[in-house]
This record gives structure tokens, C-alpha cells and sequence, in this order.
């Protein structure tokens, strides 16, 4: 199985309905595909979104998302992982102020990847170690 996580920036800024339908729309693609995870869109029009499935289900998927001209992606980072985090949530809409602090956590590890070895290694821990941390704070809620 993979998990991977992206932010991207919407090229016009959503209302909350606007992102419902999105999240609406995509929690029932992802039911039909086996994929699980959440979108989080916050007041600088950034999203995070985390998927976890299949690897080539996230893989197609997210070559989908990626060509999806309503967003630019400009991070990204997948990993192995051998259960998923979010079993219950074939895509949960979290907005700015649910789980903030996570997510603004996720957004400044994301932003801060670089491309020596080390570093890579150490943000990517960090990253899973932030998603493990929503998987944990939404279990709880």
C-alpha cells in the first residue's frame, strides 16, 4: 500500500460549498476506487491532501490530480505503509480551522523538502510522523 501527501494552490480561491462538492465528489470516486484520506484547503487557498490505497490506484489517481487544472501542485511525497491511517474517511473535508495546527504543520515540513539525502530523510519522517499525528487527533474525535 502507499500513502502520499501533496499541497498544491487552487488558481482561484473556493468558497466552503465550492470545496463540499469537491470533497462530495471526490469521497465517492475514492469509495469506488478503495482509497481513503482527507482534503484540507486553508484561507491562502492552499490544499493538503493525503490519499492511501493500492500503489496503482494511488498512482493513477494521483497522475489524475496532478493534471487537474484547477490546482498547481508544488510538493509531493509518497510512502509505504502497511495499513492505512484513515480507514473510515474516503475523503474528509478539513478545513483551516479543524486540526490548524497539524495542518500547518504538514504545510511547513512539505515546504521545506529538500533535495540532500539527509534532509529528504528527515522531512519525509517528519511528514508521516505529522499524518500519523491527524490519524491519531481524528480517532480520537
Amino acid at each position: 500500500m502507499k500513502g502520499l501527501v501533496y499541497i498544491s494552490r487552487a488558481m482561484q480561491p473556493l468558497s466552503e460549498e465550492q470545496l463540499k462538492t469537491l470533497a462530495k465528489q471526490a469521497s465517492a470516486k475514492n469509495k469506488k476506487l478503495g482509497v481513503t484520506g482527507y482534503l484540507s484547503y486553508d484561507d491562502d487557498n492552499q490544499f493538503i491532501q493525503y490519499i492511501e490505497g493500492e500503489d496503482e490506484i494511488i498512482n493513477t489517481l494521483f497522475d489524475s490530480i496532478y493534471k487537474d487544472q484547477r490546482h498547481r501542485i508544488t510538493h509531493y511525497v509518497k510512502h509505504d505503509i502497511d495499513e492505512r491511517k484513515f480507514a473510515n474517511w474516503n475523503m474528509r473535508l478539513i478545513l483551516d480551522n479543524e486540526f490548524k495546527q497539524i495542518h500547518d504543520l504538514m504545510i511547513n515540513h512539505l515546504f521545506h523538502i529538500t533535495s540532500a539525502p539527509s534532509m529528504l530523510t528527515y522531512k519525509n519522517k517528519l511528514i508521516w510522523t505529522t499524518v500519523e499525528a491527524l490519524s491519531e487527533a481524528a480517532a480520537a474525535n
